[in-house]
């Protein structure tokens, strides 16, 4: 189940592009949405992307909710160590950018600090009474496919291109940039003035108080549908921490653990991940829009229950108030745990725990094999 559930998910997204996107230049994804950027990675909350979904990644970049100044100011890198309003994407000057969701153009125009920056009002396709606005920033060109210069009130359509990136010094209209990338948010619509973003000397600080996910969404997310883990880099665990364990590696598309009692993983807080800084990992999924999480496992030690406990930014601490029981069984099991029948399940979830069984033998090999992890809409 584990590596057909994989391969499926795969093919499907590999005969979507073929049949609707790629073939046109742009990404589409399983969801109906498009990435501004072809080829572009998931986003997964690490500074590489989910692996084998793309090859444009973000290293170098600054992600949602991070920082600009690699934690010198927060003390830390990743979500909640700093308050950027969407995601920076290094991709060398002059690479298309397509439309994500079909709107409205309701700006297009050099900007001092946003450089080319063109933005889209659209109907929020997983919430059809709330509108949203589509920032793309230090575009070097502002133009369609056919030429023709990106107006206010021009409607695009979903994968459409509507210019090409910029960011460099060389570049025309760069904005505020210190190198070439796309800068890519999705703003709610507050009665405000659009796009909404942060006084820059706010950047570096904490977002403690969640004051960005009140006025955006992270994007790279919102246009896939959720945050998926499938471990497909060779002994990197993505970031999750791991409790009561004899041994564990990546290998095969899995994360595994070899363990005693109570073994069970964590996203969420902070690592150590070979920055200058400890990087969080800590996710952004607001509990009403992400409904389920999806586990693909293979177990070799279970007692017939599980868990999967989350933290909110109303509540930091595990707890048994917050956690949905799951029934695994022995091999392969693959299921969705529906999180929002827990009260609890509010706000903005931050951190996952998997816990697979209550009690494993530390004196044998009987190791839990995570093949996918996904929080979902």
């Amino acid at each position: 189940m584990l590596m057909k559930t994989l391969a499926q998910w795969t093919l499907t997204v590999s005969l979507l592009k073929l049949s609707a996107g790629i073939i046109f230049g742009f990404s589409l994804e399983p969801t109906g949405l498009a990435k501004p950027l072809a080829d572009l990675r998931d986003y997964n909350g690490t500074y590489y992307g989910s692996p084998d979904t793309g090859t444009i990644g973000y290293t170098g970049g600054t992600l949602y909710r991070d920082n600009q100044d690699n934690g010198a100011v927060s003390g830390c890198r990743g979500e909640g160590c700093g308050q950027h309003s969407g995601v920076d994407i290094p991709v060398p000057s002059g690479t298309n950018v397509y439309n994500s969701i079909e709107g409205v153009v309701v700006m297009s125009e050099c900007n001092g600090s946003w450089g080319g920056l063109i933005v889209v009002r659209a109907t929020n396709p997983w919430n059809y009474s709330e509108q949203i606005y589509l920032t793309y920033a230090h575009l070097k060109s502002r133009r369609y496919s056919n030429g023709q210069l990106v107006l206010p009130g021009d409607y695009v359509s979903t994968g459409a291109k509507i210019g090409i990136s910029g960011g460099s010094s060389r570049d025309s209209c760069a904005g505020r940039s210190t190198g070439p990338h796309l800068h890519f948010q999705i703003d709610l619509d507050d009665g405000n003035a659009y796009p909404w973003y942060p006084h820059v000397s706010a950047l570096n600080v904490r977002d403690d108080k969640y004051a960005v996910t009140a006025k955006t969404y992270n994007p790279i997310v919102f246009l896939t549908g959720g945050y998926r883990w499938t471990f497909a880099r060779r002994n990197d665990r993505e970031l999750w921490n791991l409790f009561n364990f004899q041994s564990w590696g990546v290998s095969g598309s899995a994360l595994w653990t070899d363990s005693g009692p109570d073994p069970y993983i964590s996203r969420g807080g902070l690592s150590n991940c070979g920055f200058g800084a400890p990087c969080s990992s800590n996710i952004t999924a607001e509990a009403k829009e992400y409904s389920s999480v999806f586990l693909d496992t293979y177990n070799q030690c279970t007692s017939g229950i599980g868990k999967v406990y989350f933290t909110t930014n109303e509540d930091s601490y595990w707890s048994e108030s917050k956690s949905v029981r799951y029934y695994p069984w022995y091999g392969e099991f693959a299921d969705h745990i529906y999180m929002q029948s827990n009260p609890n399940w509010r706000g903005i979830v931050t951190g996952l725990r998997i816990d697979p069984a209550e009690n494993c033998n530390r004196y044998i090999w009987d190791p839990t094999y995570y093949g996918e992890i996904t929080i979902e809409r």
